[in-house]
């Protein structure tokens, strides 16, 4: 059963299980992270475990995490292409089980000529390749063998000692040149947009911005 509390810049917030079911928790992350990019993962795991969850013990708690996290979005793609940057994210998964913790963190990016020549679906489908990667550890039931799961690598810690673990921060922005870039582009185009500067003249300018990078 999925219950939405709220929709906020950061994360979508749910609420899944039910009585008997484990509990799949809202997904942690940060503010400075993108929230398209952080409730597409978390949709990703919701829809990969709804069908599963009320087969699982009721003890059981599932919370993702997105440690880290650079997504470029499909409009950076089509201005700057591979100058944009790579795309890169990492979900680490935490399942508490009757005192025990297994935890397991995932890896995925996509590069900036991959990005750049798909105009941003390899972006869109690194999130979906994390989001299954999440799932699929979570299907495995490391709360049962936890010796044979590689990655449990808290296995019998206690969740008042894992609760003292913070979860990773990513660096503050510094003001990127390829968002400067983007932010000098797309304020350009709206001039031509309004009838401001001609096609001509766009192109002109857009020629003397790049040659400044």
């Amino acid at each position: 059963m999925f219950r939405e509390l709220s929709a906020g810049v950061v994360a979508t917030v749910f609420i899944v299980g039910a009585v008997g079911a484990a509990e799949l928790r809202p997904i942690q992350s940060t503010a400075r992270m993108n929230g398209a990019a952080v409730r597409k993962i978390e949709r990703g795991i919701m829809v990969g475990l709804q069908e599963v969850l009320p087969k699982f013990p009721a003890s059981v708690v599932i919370e993702p995490i997105v440690s880290d996290l650079r997504f470029e979005s499909g409009g950076k793609r089509f201005w700057l292409g591979a100058m944009a940057g790579s795309s890169r994210v990492t979900v680490r998964v935490r399942i508490t089980q009757g005192g025990q913790i297994f935890e397991k963190s995932f890896y995925q990016n996509s590069g900036a000529w991959k990005g750049a020549w798909t105009i941003g679906a390899a972006d869109n489908f690194m999130l979906e390749r994390v989001a299954h990667d999440a799932v699929d550890y979570v299907m495995q039931r490391p709360w049962e063998a936890p010796g044979k799961n590689e990655g449990a690598a808290e296995v019998g810690v206690s969740p008042q000692a894992a609760e003292s673990v913070p979860v990773a921060q990513p660096a503050p922005p510094t003001g990127s040149s390829t968002d400067v870039l983007y932010s000098d582009l797309t304020k350009l185009d709206d001039l031509r947009k309004r009838g401001l500067i001609t096609d001509e003249e766009f192109e002109v300018r857009k020629k003397r911005i790049l040659e400044k990078r």
